[in-house]
C-alpha cells in the first residue's frame, strides 16, 4: 500500500465519530419536586436560573485543516486556533439550571476537600468532587456544565454573568467536523487535558489536576439526559498491540536492520493533523514500548514560534513490524494566555511495562509527567 493509500485510510479511521451515550451527571438523582420555575435556590443557599431548550451555532470559522492561524507577526490572544473552527449547529435538547455565579471559597470549603484560594481557582478534579458532594447531600444530580451548555449560556446573555475563566466538563479535542448537528454533545471520550472557557470563542485547557488556573460553576440537572461523546482517540493512541511475544523475537539476522523511516511526511499533502506544525520540529524524543513499537515525539509551534502558550507536543507511532510512521498527531497542549505555561522538551523514559513521558520548561517552574502502563496507548 502507498503512503498516500494508507494515509487516507487512516484519515478515514479518525474521522469517523465513535459514537457514545453517557449520562454526565456526579451522583445524585432526579426528585420528583425538580425545580420547574425560572429560578432556584438550593439549600445551601445557591442561585440558579433555568435555562430552555434550544439552538445555537457553536465555535468560529471555517478552516478544517489549517494550523493555528496565528502566523508569525499575528495576535496570539485574537486569532483563531485549530481546536476553535469550524463554526457547527448545536442542540441542546433538555432545559438545566445553572449557578448564576461561580461557586464561592466559602461555599467550596464546605465540602471538606480541603480549602479553596480567596479566588476560588481549584483543580478540575476538586470541581468535579464538589459537585459529587453536593449531589450527595441533596439527593439531586449536580454537575459542571458541558463546553456546549456554557457557550450556549455565554452566547445568550441574561441573568447568568460574572463570566472568567471556568471549568467545563468535557476532555479537550477537536470538533466533530463530520456531523451536521451535534445534540447534547459531551465532548471527546477521554483526554489528557480538561477545557477552560472563558468567553463564547476562546478555548484553554489544562490537566484535570492543576490547581490555580480556573474557577467553577455547577449545573443542575432536572432530568436523565443521553449525551455524545463524539471524538475519537488519535491514531496512533488506536489498536495498539498489547503483546510483548513478537517484539522480544528481535531481528532476523538476514535482514538489514537500518532503514530511513520519515517521522513527518517529507512533501505537502492532505491528511496533516490540524495541530501539527510541520515546520518547526524540536527536541525530539523517542522509546521503544514493551510490545515493539516505537513513539517518537516532539515539540512544535505555530507559524514557526519555539516558545509561547501555543507550543504543543506531537507524536507519532512506527508499529512494531511497520514500514513507515503512523501520521503524527497531536498529543499534549496545555492551552493557556500566560506567556510561561508552556509544554516543550519532551522526554521518554521506559521502567520495564512502564513508559514515562517528561514536559515543561524550567523557567516556567511546570513541569509535567504523563504515564502509559498500555504501549501509549492512554496516558
Amino acid at each position: 500500500m502507498s503512503r498516500t493509500d494508507n494515509t487516507a485510510t487512516k484519515r478515514v479511521l479518525t474521522t469517523v465519530a465513535t459514537a457514545a451515550l453517557f449520562l454526565a451527571g456526579a451522583g445524585g438523582g432526579f426528585a420528583a419536586d425538580a425545580p420547574t420555575g425560572p429560578t432556584y435556590t438550593n439549600s445551601q443557599g445557591m442561585g440558579f436560573v433555568r435555562l430552555n431548550a434550544g439552538a445555537f451555532v457553536m465555535g468560529q470559522g471555517t478552516s478544517l485543516n489549517a494550523p493555528d492561524s496565528d502566523k508569525a507577526g499575528a495576535n496570539l490572544t485574537t486569532s483563531l486556533d485549530w481546536d476553535e473552527q469550524p463554526a457547527h449547529p448545536v442542540i441542546l435538547t433538555k432545559p438545566f439550571y445553572l449557578l448564576t455565579v461561580r461557586v464561592s471559597k466559602a461555599q467550596f470549603d464546605q465540602a471538606g476537600l480541603g480549602p479553596a484560594p480567596a479566588d476560588g481557582r481549584v483543580s478540575w478534579e476538586r470541581a468535579a468532587a464538589f459537585c459529587a458532594w453536593l449531589s450527595r447531600k441533596e439527593g439531586r444530580t449536580y454537575r459542571l456544565p458541558t463546553e456546549a451548555e456554557w457557550e450556549y449560556v455565554r452566547r445568550n446573555p441574561g441573568t447568568v454573568t460574572d463570566f472568567a475563566g471556568e471549568w467545563v466538563s468535557d476532555w479537550h479535542g477537536a470538533y466533530a467536523h463530520q456531523i451536521a448537528s451535534l445534540k447534547d454533545p459531551a465532548g471527546p471520550l477521554t483526554g489528557m487535558m480538561k477545557v477552560i472557557r472563558a468567553d463564547a470563542t476562546n478555548r484553554l485547557c489544562q490537566p484535570p489536576s492543576r490547581e490555580g488556573v480556573a474557577t467553577f460553576r455547577i449545573v443542575l440537572d432536572t432530568a436523565p439526559t443521553n449525551r455524545l461523546a463524539y471524538s475519537p482517540l488519535p491514531f496512533n493512541q488506536m489498536a495498539v498491540k498489547q503483546s510483548t511475544a513478537p517484539a522480544l523475537q528481535g531481528p532476523n539476522p538476514s535482514v538489514p536492520c537500518f532503514t530511513v523511516r520519515f517521522a513527518v511526511p517529507p512533501s505537502e499533502g492532505n491528511g496533516i493533523d490540524p495541530a501539527v506544525e510541520r515546520f518547526k520540529l524540536h527536541q525530539s524524543a523517542l522509546e521503544i514500548m514493551p510490545n515493539g513499537d516505537v513513539l517518537a515525539s516532539w515539540y512544535s509551534g505555530p507559524g514557526g514560534d519555539e516558545y509561547g502558550p501555543r507550543v504543543r507536543i506531537v507524536q507519532t507511532r512506527l508499529r512494531y513490524g511497520a514500514e513507515e510512521f503512523d501520521m503524527p498527531e497531536l498529543l499534549l497542549k496545555a492551552k493557556s494566555d500566560d506567556e510561561q505555561d508552556q509544554d516543550i522538551s519532551p522526554c521518554h523514559w521506559r521502567e520495564g511495562s512502564t513508559n514515562w513521558l517528561f514536559t515543561g520548561w524550567c523557567q516556567s517552574r511546570l513541569f509535567r509527567v504523563s504515564r502509559s502502563t498500555d504501549n501509549g496507548a492512554t496516558w
